[in-house]
């Protein structure tokens, strides 16, 4: 079926295109009342859809946001949990503030750009991004922008503060995990290792935060030398050796029930006097059978804050001073360590 325009509804309507126009972009105080019902009714039976990216382009005003997931040249799993519940949260609050979404895997600079061109934005939405790739488009994007889960350089962040124009949004990742690793010793004594997807040590990161809390909390236990690392990438070794640990800090419960069924299906079983410490809460660990002590980092609300965030500075132009940086508070749930119950971490 060929896509209604402008024109058609002009010739059924036998009034003017930009009679039309300025009745469907409601400036129809000029307008008679049986004029305008019969163009919105006309619209409506052809099924017009207007081009917001061309009307974006007369304008100047798009009300389009793009929410761009950084991979780093891995392939990107939108089927993650953590995926969803961002989305779920970004959406609500787009679809209550009149803001459409667009989603986006990058990889590179010239990806972002390269989106730029195809579509008119009012602002961007960047997730997990690396502290040089961030840097980058600080320095090169001009509409406004929020960062979830990114963490910045010295100088990375220096920008931030020197423009009016990007958010910073995160989790307090190396006290969350600091609180974690702190009750699994306290619980489980110091037979303790850290289970992480690949991540660059010498980079900032949600990662890296995670696995420097833990470890520092690790070490004022007691323990001499740094928290055991194992990575997803090499699963068996950490299987080889679970029989040396107690207790284990894991980076993502997605992460930790693939342990719990590696574990299962190497060793026939999962030592039930095994602690596991994550993060994200996921609804999926209710179908573990293992208990999972989770820090929920409440994501729905983290997408809800990076849209309203967003939609405040389109508003107002600017970022209040002092709002550069926002950190969402977190839960760290324990299921099973025989401690006082849950902990809030704001």
């Amino acid at each position: 079926m060929k896509k209604a325009t402008l024109k058609d509804i002009a010739q059924a309507a036998n009034v003017s295109i930009a009679t039309v126009s300025n009745v469907l972009n409601d400036r129809h105080h000029k307008v008679s009342q049986e004029t305008v019902a019969q163009i919105q009714a006309l619209a409506q039976e052809l099924q017009y859809m207007p081009n917001l990216n061309a009307k974006a382009l007369v304008t100047k005003a798009s009300r389009l946001v793009s929410v761009l997931f950084y991979s780093g040249g891995r392939d990107f799993n939108y089927s993650d949990p953590f995926v969803a519940s961002l989305l779920e949260g970004i959406e609500r609050i787009a679809r209550q503030e009149n803001y459409y979404i667009l989603l986006h895997n990058i990889e590179s600079l010239e990806a972002v750009h390269q989106v730029r061109r195809q579509w008119v934005f009012a602002g961007h939405i960047v997730v997990g991004c690396d502290a040089h790739m961030a840097a980058a488009m600080i320095e090169s994007v001009s509409e406004p922008l929020v960062f979830i889960d990114t963490y910045l350089t010295a100088s990375g962040q220096a920008l931030v503060e020197a423009c009016d124009h990007v958010q910073l949004l995160n989790s307090k990742d190396y006290d969350l995990a600091y609180a974690g690793v702190e009750l699994l010793a306290r619980s489980q004594g110091l037979d303790l290792a850290f289970l992480s997807y690949q991540f660059d040590p010498d980079q900032a990161g949600v990662i890296q935060a995670r696995y420097a809390g833990a470890n520092a909390a690790y070490q004022a236990a007691g323990a001499q030398g740094n928290l055991p690392l194992y990575l997803n990438t090499k699963l068996d070794d950490l299987i080889k050796d679970l029989s040396k640990y107690r207790g284990l800090m894991v980076t993502a419960d997605v992460l930790a029930m693939e342990l719990v069924k590696v574990s299962q299906s190497q060793l026939g079983q999962w030592d039930s006097d095994r602690r596991l410490m994550s993060f994200d809460n996921i609804p999926y660990l209710q179908y573990l059978a293992t208990e999972v002590n989770t820090i929920d980092l409440n994501q729905v609300h983290k997408g809800e804050e990076a849209m309203a965030s967003l939609s405040r500075v389109l508003q107002s132009g600017q970022i209040t001073q002092g709002q550069h940086q926002q950190y969402i508070p977190a839960n760290l749930i324990n299921k099973n360590l025989s401690l006082e119950g849950s902990t809030s971490h704001d």
